[in-house]
Parts: structure tokens; C-alpha cells; sequence
């Protein structure tokens, strides 16, 4: 994770601190209103704004420093909601006049912590809160209501509920935020690991399997077994005198013709054939239903007459572009690297014997 990552996740989490915080004034600020009516004690506002400065500076201070890094931020997350549970239970036991207002904020904090634990855990604090909340009602019994006794009194706990609802209702648009975000995110990783497969299994220059898949390929065929009794048709090639155009063109011409010849050698194939670039200049080919060691001799060389004859002018005037190549087929018993290492033998012959033709064994 990069350090700019963390920063904006750690400003992320200061300004959700940052709206905790909010909420807690809001409770402070009702209970003070019925403290003005004398429904509850003026000690009651005065709890509920400590206890937000108190699980709010803690949390923000944690994370200035660090420690959600070693604790976990579930950790914090759960520091917060039993404060914000015991506090609110708290009240509703000792002011069972505006208990059912509590209770309901309980109910609150649980949704809202709900968005950053696991399934498990989040039973579990349910489990605990509902427990909590039966003790206090079977303690406090009847006495548990909301405060209605006059015109004032019932406009501030039609607020209170009010913005109890709000909250809810923003809890709930911050989970289908989140859910959004993760779904965007699972795009993200999912093109990502597409793209990480893509540089392991494929060639950069020439868009070819590389030696890698290839090799892959094979094994994976042997140990699952032919599609047909036919066997597979193993042929090694190579660029004739590669390192001269590189020296008389240029890297850069170098690449375009790897990159052409890719093309020319893929539009040539069948379309159960397979050809990766197998290193530098070389390619390797892999045919399956080859007929016979000639049949799979006779299409090299159609090919390796389909790279001479195309015209290469098009990257350079005066380019002309040849291969040379081994060819052989895979025997009974054998590994797809001893068939490799024949045709590579071949491919040498092939070269020895002038280049621009084709050994087969």
C-alpha cells in the first residue's frame, strides 16, 4: 500500500471521526433541550458530549499515530460502537423517561458499525446489544417511554426521531456506496489480475503466447491426452541472420519484423495450430492432428515459402526476411522438453545446411 494511498484512506477515516462527532452533538444537543424542561437532569447532556469527545479524540489520536495500522481499524470501529451502546444503554437505565429514544439509538450505532465487520461479528454484536437492551427493559419495565407530556416536548422527541431516521437512512446510502465501491474495486482487481496473466502468458513485443504458456500448453495437453491417435507436430524456428538486420536497421527495425513475422506465421496457421515466441529471434510452432512426421515437414516448408515470398518492403526497401526451422513430432513415453530439444538439434542442422530450409527428424 503506498504512503499517498494510506494518507487518503487515513483523511477518509478523519472525516468519518469528524461526523461521529456530529451525531453525538446532535444527542447532546436533545438531551439538553429536555434538561431545559427539566425532563432530565443537566448532567445527562453533559455525559453524552464527554463521552463523544472522549471515543472520537481517542480514535482520531490512534490514527494520527498510527495504531489502526498494528490494531486493525475494526478494532477502533468496535471501541467506538461499545462506548457509543454502553452509553446509550447506560441512559436509558438511569432515564427511562427518554429511554426509548436511547434504545432507538442503539439500534443506530449497531447499523452503522455493522458496515465495517463480518457477518460473524456483526451477529455476535447484535446478539450482545439485544441482550443489553432486555436487561434494560425488564429492569426499567413500563417506565421505558418517550417524553410527550406537552406540545414542546413532543416536537423535540419528533425531531430526535426524525433525525434517528435520517441517520438510518444515510447509514443505508453509505452501504449501497460502499457495496458500489467494492463492486468498482472487484472491476478494478479483476482487469488487473487479467492484465498480470496477460504479461505472464503472453509475449510484450509480439502479442505471441510466450515460452512460459507455451511450454504450459503442451504439459497440459500430454497430461490430458490427445484429442486424436495423430501426433503433435513440434517445429523450431528461426529468423535467418536476425542479428544483420538489427545491425544494418536498426533495434527498432529488429522489432518490427519480430512483430510482422508473428503476423505473417499467426494468418498462415490453422486455427488449432499454436505459435509462441520462444526467445529472441526464435519461435517455437506446435500442430496438432499432424498426420505424420512428413505431413508436418511438408507444412513447415509451405510456411517457411510464406515468409520468403511476403514483402517486407513495407518496414524497410531493402529487407528481405527468411527462416530456417527443425521439425518433429512428439513420440509415446517422451517429454514435451525431449521433443523441444530434437527439434532445436534439427533447427542447428537446418542452419548448418545454409538457412532458409527445413530439417526434419
Amino acid at each position: 500500500m503506498s504512503d499517498e494511498y494510506q494518507r487518503e484512506v487515513d483523511r477518509r477515516d478523519q472525516k468519518t471521526i469528524a461526523g461521529v462527532f456530529f451525531f453525538y452533538l446532535l444527542d447532546t444537543l436533545f438531551l439538553w433541550l429536555f434538561a431545559l424542561q427539566a425532563v432530565v437532569p443537566m448532567a445527562a447532556p453533559v455525559v453524552s458530549l464527554t463521552v463523544g469527545i472522549v471515543a472520537c479524540a481517542t480514535v482520531s489520536a490512534a490514527i494520527h499515530r498510527g495504531m489502526h495500522l498494528q490494531l486493525g481499524n475494526r478494532v477502533l470501529v468496535g471501541f467506538m460502537t461499545t462506548l457509543a451502546c454502553l452509553m446509550f444503554l447506560s441512559l436509558a437505565a438511569w432515564l427511562p423517561q427518554v429511554g426509548f429514544l436511547m434504545l432507538m439509538s442503539v439500534g443506530n450505532v449497531i447499523a452503522a458499525s455493522a458496515l465495517r465487520f463480518r457477518i460473524g461479528e456483526v451477529l455476535v454484536g447484535c446478539a450482545v446489544a439485544s441482550a443489553a437492551t432486555l436487561a434494560v427493559l425488564v429492569f426499567r419495565g413500563p417506565s421505558i417511554s418517550i417524553p410527550r407530556a406537552d406540545l414542546v416536548q413532543q416536537v423535540v422527541s419528533a425531531a430526535w426521531i426524525a433525525m434517528l431516521l435520517v441517520r438510518a437512512g444515510l447509514i443505508s446510502l453509505v452501504g449501497m456506496e460502499l457495496k458500489l465501491q467494492l463492486s468498482h474495486t472487484n472491476r478494478r482487481l479483476a482487469d488487473a489480475l487479467f492484465a498480470v496473466e496477460q504479461l505472464a502468458n503472453q509475449d510484450e513485443l509480439t502479442g505471441l503466447m510466450n515460452r512460459r504458456s507455451i511450454r504450459r500448453h503442451i504439459g497440459t495437453t500430454l497430461a490430458v491426452g490427445l484429442p486424436t491417435d495423430e501426433p503433435i507436430g513440434i517445429a523450431l524456428m528461426d529468423i535467418d541472420r536476425f542479428k544483420q538486420i538489427n545491425d544494418s536497421f536498426g533495434h527498432a527495425v529488429g522489432d518490427d519484423v519480430l512483430k510482422q513475422f508473428a503476423r505473417v506465421v499467426e494468418t498462415a496457421l490453422r486455427t488449432s495450430d499454436q505459435v509462441a515466441r520462444w526467445g529472441g529471434e526464435e519461435f517455437l510452432l506446435v500442430t496438432f492432428g499432424a498426420k505424420s512426421l512428413e505431413s508436418s515437414r511438408e507444412a513447415a516448408d509451405r510456411l517457411r515459402k510464406v515468409i520468403e515470398s511476403y514483402d517486407w518492403s513495407s518496414i524497410s526497401p531493402r529487407m528481405a526476411v527468411t527462416a530456417s526451422m527443425g521439425v518433429t513430432v512428439w513420440r509415446e513415453g517422451e517429454t514435451a522438453d525431449e521433443a523441444i530439444n530434437r527439434a532445436d538439434k534439427l533447427l542447428y542442422q537446418a542452419k548448418e545446411q545454409g538457412r532458409n530450409c527445413v530439417c526434419a527428424g
